[in-house]
């Protein structure tokens, strides 16, 4: 193990940073000589502004990290809420009453709300909700004035400025359209993105999913299971959820947080923040300079680029290995 000294890599940037859940740290100012912008908008790079010359302490990177984190979870958290009703209402059923309001004997199995994936466009927003109980296979990408959305795991249902193209396929008018929300649902899911200039948010909910951005600025979340997390080029941000997942963040400035269970992170090229979480975790930093932080558990953090002095790494509460180029900031590693 190599560890480097306290200094400031030249153009170091914090990436995109976007957050859907609170971090167990609390909020921190951004310290001596350091600055974080008063509104964070969404997506926006976010740059250590410097007052004061000379080298700053450790605290100093890792209080802006999480600072961003806290300004942009509100906004966050509430979107998610809202993408999450219609899956959360297709799983409550009442003694003699399921939702939408079909009758149903004591005795008779509860039918399942959303027999199909449904597709809607309403206003400028997208969203695609998976029928219960499927193994679900979605592929969105734009096809001329439309993006198209396909699930061959089920059949789909379009709504709102979407139309049927067959069972299994919808088209929706692209125009106009600055969002798209996939919600997987139960089961082990395959969600595939292939857009390149509309960024999406795909949720995995619970199952073994593999969710795969595509080269616009995406939000993905494992959420429950063990899920396979690709964020594909751009600024992406990749959350996995309390199991094992294994999560790639590809090239572009990319956050990235395992959360619980031994996740195996690679952040891949550019700029990258990286969280293990509470498991113990195999963190690879990649090409760029990156900010990788263990959190707790027995962690293994390669920083190794072969550029000296770029890349911030904190080990975390426990005996973490942790590899870097010489003068590379390392903290909290024997």
């Amino acid at each position: 193990m190599q560890q480097g000294h306290s200094g400031v890599a030249p153009g170091w940037a914090a990436p995109n940073v976007r957050r859907l859940r609170p971090h167990p740290f609390p909020r921190y100012s951004a310290g001596a000589g350091y600055q974080v912008p008063a509104a964070v908008g969404r997506p926006q790079k976010v740059a250590l502004l410097r007052a004061n010359t000379g080298n700053f302490d450790r605290e100093a990177l890792r209080t802006v990290a999480r600072s961003i984190f806290n300004a942009l979870f509100q906004e966050q958290v509430m979107k998610r809420t809202h993408h999450r009703t219609g899956a959360l209402l297709a799983t409550v059923c009442g003694f003699t009453l399921c939702l939408p309001g079909v009758a149903r004997a004591a005795d008779a199995p509860t039918p399942h709300l959303f027999a199909t994936t449904l597709v809607n466009k309403t206003g400028t927003t997208i969203t695609v909700t998976a029928g219960v109980g499927r193994g679900n296979t979605i592929s969105v990408w734009q096809s001329g004035s439309n993006i198209r959305i396909r699930d061959t795991g089920d059949t789909v249902a379009p709504s709102g400025d979407c139309t049927a193209i067959s069972t299994t396929e919808v088209a929706c008018r692209a125009a106009d359209t600055t969002e798209l929300v996939v919600n997987a649902g139960d089961q082990d899911d395959t969600v595939t993105s292939s857009l390149a200039a509309l960024g999406v948010t795909l949720i995995g909910g619970a199952g073994n999913d593999n969710l795969y951005g595509g080269s616009a600025n995406d939000t993905l979340e494992g959420d429950e299971g063990s899920d396979f997390l690709s964020g594909g080029a751009g600024n992406d941000t990749l959350t996995g959820g309390a199991e094992a997942d294994r999560i790639f963040g590809g090239s572009g400035n990319d956050s990235i947080e395992g959360r619980g269970g031994s996740d195996i992170v690679d952040g891949g090229a550019d700029n990258d923040v990286i969280y293990g979480g509470s498991g113990n975790e195999q963190i690879v930093a990649g090409a760029g300079n990156d900010y990788a932080e263990g959190g707790n558990g027995r962690d293994t953090i390669d920083a190794v680029d072969n550029v000296s002095g770029n890349d911030y790494v904190e080990g975390g509460a426990d005996v973490d290995v942790c590899r870097a180029d010489l003068g590379d900031n390392v903290s909290g590693c024997p």
